[in-house]
């Protein structure tokens, strides 16, 4: 199994504890819609997630396993893109 490293420039948005950590890949933004990555740490089936943000998540891929496996992470992402400034996030972007 191959493991997905994360870019460097990638900005962490939000973190629970040890487990969860949400970044935000602003040079891979397309259309308006924000793209995200979801890790959390320790030995599970699916561990990292892609998302799509656009004043709500996307619904398919990713977010659909997340919000059907993990209802409780789907709704703290919800709660964290929107309240985090993502204008602020794109000027960062080279």
């Amino acid at each position: 199994m191959s493991k997905t490293r994360l870019d460097p420039r990638a900005i962490l948005i939000a973190e629970t504890g040890p487990s969860w950590r949400l970044y935000h890949r602003p040079w891979a933004d397309k259309n308006g819609w924000h793209q995200l990555y979801l890790v959390r740490t320790g030995k599970y089936p699916k561990r990292a997630f892609w998302l799509s943000w656009k004043n709500r998540l996307a619904k398919g891929g990713d977010a659909w396993i997340l919000q059907q496996y993990e209802p409780e992470a789907h709704s703290w992402v919800d709660v964290e893109c929107h309240g985090y400034d993502w204008a602020a996030s794109l000027a960062n972007v080279d």
